[in-house]
């Protein structure tokens, strides 16, 4: 005795009759840009405003960075680490 009958739509994965095709994978989290950008800016020693979510804003230089913080050595101060997500941008 045979089994069921098997799909014959050709698209494989998904539901048994609904095509897979048209659907797109979720564009990446991170594309690398941020890091280059970064280290550009931490080998020219570039001088940056850097506007924060509270509407703080800032002078100084990128001194180092991570996945989550930015530590920024401040034109007339130190050196301070900040949380990545409190920035809202960085204008060169």
């Amino acid at each position: 005795m045979k089994g069921p009958p098997k799909s014959r739509s050709g698209h494989g994965r998904g539901r048994p009759g609904k095509p897979t095709y048209g659907r797109r994978t979720p564009p990446p989290e991170r594309t690398g840009l941020e890091g280059a950008f970064l280290t550009r800016i931490i080998d020219t020693q570039q001088m940056l405003k850097i506007q924060f979510s509270d509407g703080e804003t800032i002078h100084g230089m990128v001194e180092s960075f991570d996945r989550d913080t930015i530590a920024i050595r401040q034109k007339d101060g130190p050196t301070v680490v900040y949380r990545k997500s409190d920035i809202r941008y960085l204008e060169e």
